[in-house]
Parts: C-alpha cells; sequence; structure tokens
C-alpha cells in the first residue's frame, strides 16, 4: 500500500463533473500571486498524483490538484495517495455516466473527496447546483462553505455581467463588497471563480491580490475560448469536452452574452453518458427553446435525440440541420459564417470538432 503525503501547507484538490480545469485553473492563478505554488496539469490519472507526490518539493507553499473522481473508488485512491486540506466539488452531473447506474452513485463517488480529505479541513460546494444537494455532510468535522449566486451563498457574486470578454461580478469580502472580473465566460465560471476566491480569502489574500490573480487567468483551449476573427466573426470555442449541463451553460453564454447580427449553434454527440445517453441529448434539445438562436447544426448519431426533442418542445425545425459526414458539414458552416456572425461549437473531444476550429482559424485572421 502506497504511503499518504501529508502537507503542512494548502493543499487544494478539485474535483467535479464539470468545471474542474476551470475552477482549478482559476484558484492556481489567485494562490500563485502570494505563494510559489505546485499545480497539476490536465491529466487526471492515478498515475499523474503518483508523479505529483515525487514532484511536490518543500518548495512549493502551496498545492492545486485536479483530481477526477469519474469511477468509483478512485477519488479514495487519490485522496489517499495525497491528502487535500481543502477540497472543492464544483458540480455533481452526468458527466462519465457510463461507469455508474445513477446519479446518486455520481453523488457518493464525488463525495469520496471529503470522505478522504483532511477531517478538519475545508470543503467548497457550489450552492447554486442541483445535485450537488444530495451530497450528505453531516458527517464532515470539518469547516463547509458553499458558493453561488442564490440568497444564501456564504459566498455569493451578485450584479453580473459580461465585460470585455470576461465577466464582472460583485462579492464581500470581510463585509466589504469588491468588484471582481474574471477573463472566462458565464455564469458557471463566475462560481468557478468564487471557490478560488473563497479560498484565497480563507489565507487573507487582500481584494486586490484577488483581482490580481482574476486578471491573470488565461482561457484554456476549447473551454469557451472566444476568438475575434476579421469581419467582426466571433467563434465561441468550447469543443475540449461536453455533458448536458456544460452544453446547456455554453448555449447560455452564447445567447446572453456574445453579440452578433447572426447566431450559429454547432453541436455534436455527448460521449460516456452510457444509460443516460438519450435523455442527456433530449435535455439539450429542450433547453433550445429557450433561446434564440438563427441556425442549430447537429453532428452524429446522438445528436438526433437533440433535434427530434427540440422540435417536439416548439424549437423552429427550418432552423435545425443535422449531418452525419463532417466534411459537408464544414463547407457548410463555414458558407454560414458569414460577417458578424457568432459561432459556438460544442461537443465531446472525440467528436473530433477541433477540425472544424481549425477550418475555421485558417480562413480568418484573428483580430485585437
Amino acid at each position: 500500500m502506497e504511503k499518504t503525503l501529508y502537507l503542512d501547507r494548502p493543499t487544494v484538490a478539485i474535483t467535479g463533473s464539470f468545471g474542474k480545469t476551470t475552477a482549478k485553473e482559476i484558484t492556481a492563478s489567485i494562490l500563485s500571486v502570494k505563494y510559489d505554488i505546485y499545480k497539476s496539469n490536465n491529466s487526471n490519472t492515478i498515475n499523474a498524483v503518483r508523479k505529483h507526490v515525487k514532484r511536490i518539493t518543500d518548495k512549493h507553499e502551496a498545492i492545486v490538484l485536479e483530481m477526477a473522481m469519474n469511477i468509483k473508488g478512485t477519488g479514495k485512491t487519490k485522496c489517499t495517495m495525497i491528502q487535500p486540506n481543502i477540497g472543492v466539488i464544483t458540480s455533481v452531473g452526468h458527466a462519465h455516466f457510463k461507469h455508474f447506474n445513477s446519479i446518486y452513485e455520481i453523488v457518493k463517488s464525488k463525495s469520496e473527496m471529503m470522505k478522504y480529505m483532511d477531517p478538519k479541513g475545508t470543503l467548497y460546494l457550489n450552492f447554486d447546483d442541483e445535485y450537488s444537494q444530495f451530497i450528505d455532510t453531516q458527517y464532515f468535522t470539518g469547516d463547509i462553505v458553499k458558493c453561488g449566486v442564490s440568497s444564501g451563498a456564504d459566498y455569493r457574486a451578485t450584479d453580473i455581467r459580461f465585460n470585455n470578454d470576461g465577466m464582472e461580478f460583485f462579492v464581500k469580502l470581510k463585509g466589504v463588497k469588491e468588484r471582481m472580473f474574471v477573463p472566462v465566460l458565464g455564469e458557471h465560471n463566475v462560481i468557478n471563480a468564487l471557490f478560488g476566491i473563497a479560498i484565497a480569502d480563507k489565507f487573507n489574500f487582500s481584494a486586490d491580490e484577488i483581482r490580481k490573480g482574476l486578471e491573470n487567468v488565461e482561457v484554456q483551449k476549447g473551454r469557451l475560448a472566444l476568438e475575434h476573427l476579421e469581419g467582426n466573426r466571433k467563434l465561441l470555442d468550447d469543443s475540449h469536452n461536453a455533458n448536458p449541463a456544460s452544453m446547456i451553460a455554453g448555449l447560455k453564454v452564447l445567447n446572453n452574452y456574445i453579440d452578433g447580427d447572426k447566431k450559429i449553434a454547432l453541436l455534436g454527440d455527448m460521449a460516456e453518458l452510457g444509460s443516460f445517453n438519450r435523455e442527456g441529448h433530449e435535455k439539450v434539445g429542450t433547453a433550445l427553446k429557450k433561446f434564440e438562436f438563427d441556425k442549430v447544426y447537429l453532428y452524429g448519431q446522438s445528436s438526433k435525440y437533440i433535434l427530434n426533442k427540440a422540435v417536439e418542445v416548439g424549437f423552429s425545425e427550418n432552423k435545425l440541420f443535422h449531418f452525419d459526414n463532417i466534411d459537408h458539414l464544414i463547407e457548410e458552416i463555414v458558407k454560414e459564417f458569414e460577417e458578424n456572425t457568432t459561432l459556438m461549437v460544442k461537443a465531446s473531444h472525440a467528436t473530433n470538432f477541433s477540425k472544424v476550429v481549425e477550418k475555421i482559424l485558417d480562413i480568418y485572421k484573428r483580430v485585437e
């Protein structure tokens, strides 16, 4: 059995069905303002955690790790290799559902963070996340901090608005309402920012230090990255991965925060949903009715569930287009990506929508 690494410094582990990479990047960016940090890369395997154990040294004043817990027991294994004293569960949803039989099994899997972290540590939860409410915290003896946008959250973002390719909001720190800006998109990413803010506040970072850390956050490729292209075209690249909750969150960003005379959504299959595959895609189809898009392009076998459900709930069939051939799809997208158009691209990594993004970036130059 491997020996557990216990550290006497901030050791942050972040898990969740979606949002964990962004939350990790934001938290690391803020903590690096004052600390020499060790930050994990985007590899989430048990072997990656073994490498972290070897690479963390005495010079690292804080540790920020992304820990996927998408298979039963992996949370226990990882937290007993490096024990976090700060845990974050960004969300609980149907990503990687093929490994589970119910949403409650996923709740239990994410809860391994709480069970195997330092029992006197601090656990941060998403106050607004539907299924996070089912996390049973009654036996956790440490502190629990809830972050969100609703009244009742310990750290609550208010007055949220899109501003200059990012999100502006206010949060109370030590009784003072502070303005914050983070260069990532979406209300869900405001909550991810709150995790980093709350952790920094625990270690007595000033509001200015937190602001500096937020401003230095680098948007990750394929994760709601907004590209400004010639002809006042905008490309919202969210092609790295997808699950129903993150796809709907991306559509909300396109609908609510990004300008454009013409708005197009390109959606592909979401992988690893297992028995939730049809219902998950149909959930996106139902959500389309809330948004005002000029056209929605769909690609892949499972995306037909999105199309059929969208039509069923009243989204205009004339705005829906399905493709099975990616080359034909790219040809159509390039034709429709006219001046003053905003295009969002979203699907699981396996759908290979990076090919669509690369083609568009080959054709149209980036502008500042």
